[in-house]
């Protein structure tokens, strides 16, 4: 009796295990701690196809985070932590990445690679298998499955920090696992950004049906040539901790070069 309830519980647990199993394409592998891109040995992380909260409707907020928006996306997965710098030079090396004017010393290899432009970002990503997340992918992998307000939870970060610190010196315990997307380097999306004539950054454009529902799938805005990229999260230059929220949207110029921006890459599984 004892024996046939414990090969139960193994059956079981062969199951379960071959349920969380993931169609990943080639050069990808199921690991313990996450999913491993072997191109560049970055951990991502698996965000389950879902509905999430996006946006704002907070008063307080400025106009270009809203509105409230609840977005059904697909099953993607997200680097867990930032691209390093030793990784954007393996890229340089391998002939798929442009080279940086950064300092690529040893001491320094693990801090998130900045000065990075949108396409020179996007290009590892690229090289690397992969493509930079949506502005939705990574507001819904910042906010978890609860999509709290903050990275980090209901309430901002006790503290901030004034200066970068390495890729792997924080635990991954933001949102859906992931680190360091309230501060360390904002980062670039795939989205573009729509600016007025004072470059004040506009909300998102959306058609009638989605303005009225409030609902949106998969979304993703581009095409329309404005030469801006939406960036995302705070950094170590952020000076409020209010800012440090993941409906934070700025647009930047996609072909500029800012110490406080960096980026890491998703990719949406079939």
């Amino acid at each position: 009796m004892r024996c046939a309830f414990k090969k139960s519980l193994i059956l079981l647990s062969l199951l379960a295990n071959r349920g969380n199993c993931l169609n990943l394409p080639s050069g990808y592998s199921q690991k313990e701690n996450g999913v491993l891109r072997e191109k560049d040995n970055a951990i991502m992380v698996h965000i389950p196809v879902g509905s999430y909260f996006v946006g704002s409707e907070d008063p307080l907020h400025p106009p270009e985070e809203k509105p409230l928006l609840y977005a059904r996306l697909k099953e993607y997965l997200m680097d867990q932590r930032e691209v390093s710098r030793r990784q954007y030079q393996a890229c340089v090396m391998g002939g798929g990445c442009e080279a940086l004017n950064l300092s690529f010393d040893p001491l320094l290899e693990e801090l998130p690679v900045n000065h990075v432009n949108w396409v020179q970002a996007r290009s590892y990503c690229q090289w690397a298998g992969a493509d930079l997340p949506t502005e939705l992918q990574w507001e819904t992998a910042a906010r978890g499955k609860s999509s709290t307000v903050f990275p980090t939870g209901i309430r901002a970060s006790a503290s901030l920090s004034s200066e970068l610190v390495p890729v792997i010196a924080t635990e991954a315990n933001e949102g859906f696992s992931v680190a360091l997307m309230s501060s360390n380097l904002s980062e670039w999306t795939l989205d573009e950004a729509l600016m007025d004539d004072s470059g004040r950054l506009l909300p998102r454009r959306l058609q009638k049906e989605q303005m009225d529902s409030r609902r949106v799938e998969d979304y993703l805005f581009q095409d329309a040539g404005s030469g801006y990229r939406i960036v995302k999260g705070g950094s170590f230059k952020t000076a409020f901790s209010s800012f440090q929220r993941a409906s934070v949207r700025r647009g930047v110029s996609e072909t500029l070069t800012l110490d406080w921006v960096g980026f890491r890459c998703a990719l949406s599984l079939p």
